[in-house]
């Protein structure tokens, strides 16, 4: 079992591990809660472990790439939250694995936020190599955009939608995201839309999550 190798072997055996199970436990917290942020203080009481150990414990499960930590965007801003990091996982085998879930027919959120992971590893892929770097966008007053790939002053937002979207309808999120920092481009990654319109200056693609894996947005 692969959830179970990882644990028993990589974790234990190589970094010596004193609480697998509370390790185990966190893991299968963690894949409940896909691009939520981390809240601490409530892992910490779940888990029954203290919150030194458990950032220990979040950087072993992050530098032996099962989950990944998204830092917030910001520009100084204090409407913009600035602390919470949020979470998603590598392989998406192994979280389903860890939590016991196989079908996505039960729950039609898990398979929206699975979806999200899903567009969060292809934009991790095509950025890796590059000085981009992926972030998320929320603000006080709740507006949020999934992604935003950063790279120095250039900025460009990515909102995904679990959905056949039929019209170029932009949400107030990625809208007001769009009139603060007038990026050059926006994507809205959905199921099978393909079409472009423009709010202002900033190009706003919506397109398959197909094209995104064969598009070339990021240069080195």
């Amino acid at each position: 079992m692969k959830f179970r190798s990882y644990i028993d072997k990589d974790i234990v055996s190589l970094l010596n591990i004193d609480r697998p199970d509370a390790f185990s436990l966190l893991i299968k917290i963690l894949s409940s809660g896909i691009g939520k942020l981390i809240n601490y203080s409530n892992l910490a009481k779940l888990t029954g472990l203290s919150i030194v150990t458990l950032k220990k414990y979040l950087w072993y499960s992050e530098k032996t790439y099962v989950v990944q930590t998204i830092s917030p965007f910001f520009r100084n801003t204090v409407k913009e939250l600035t602390k919470s990091r949020s979470i998603y996982f590598y392989d998406l085998g192994l979280r389903n694995f860890a939590i016991g879930s196989f079908s996505l027919i039960e729950n039609m959120n898990e398979i929206s936020f699975l979806f999200q992971n899903f567009v969060k590893n292809i934009l991790y892929e095509q950025t890796k190599w590059t000085s981009w770097d992926i972030r998320y966008w929320r603000t006080t007053d709740k507006a949020e955009v999934d992604f935003v790939a950063v790279k120095g002053e250039r900025v460009i937002p990515f909102e995904v939608k679990y959905s056949k979207l039929k019209d170029v309808s932009v949400k107030r999120s990625l809208r007001s995201f769009i009139e603060k920092y007038s990026p050059k481009e926006a994507y809205v990654i959905n199921l099978k839309f393909d079409k472009m319109i423009k709010i202002n200056n900033t190009k706003v693609s919506f397109i398959p999550f197909y094209k995104l894996i064969s598009n070339k947005i990021f240069d080195k």
